[in-house]
């Protein structure tokens, strides 16, 4: 599948929480789509949220994040890592 890479599972005793936004314009809404999976590649508990607004596509992805990382802290979650598909957002952590 060119263009597509396969998802990776998480290290033994560890989770991942892929992260994705999605934007419905003539609604006016946004919003936040977040599943954790456990090292088997298990569903463990998936979420989502909602916004107001039109923003830009990355803007959507970093509102996203910070969404996962906040549902995360309130869960205790540790020994997770966060996946999502946009490079503005991660090159603009690291």
């Amino acid at each position: 599948m060119a263009g597509h890479e396969r998802w990776i599972l998480p290290e033994q005793g560890t989770y991942k929480c892929n992260v994705d936004a999605v934007i419905f314009k003539e609604q006016n809404r946004f919003g936040a789509c977040m599943c954790i999976r456990g090292h088997r590649g298990n569903f463990i508990r998936a979420q989502t949220m909602w916004n107001y607004g039109n923003p830009l596509p990355h803007e959507a992805e970093a509102w996203s994040l910070k969404a996962a990382i906040s549902w995360l802290r309130d869960l205790s979650f540790s020994s997770i890592a966060i996946e999502l598909d946009c490079k503005l957002v991660v090159d603009g952590i690291i």
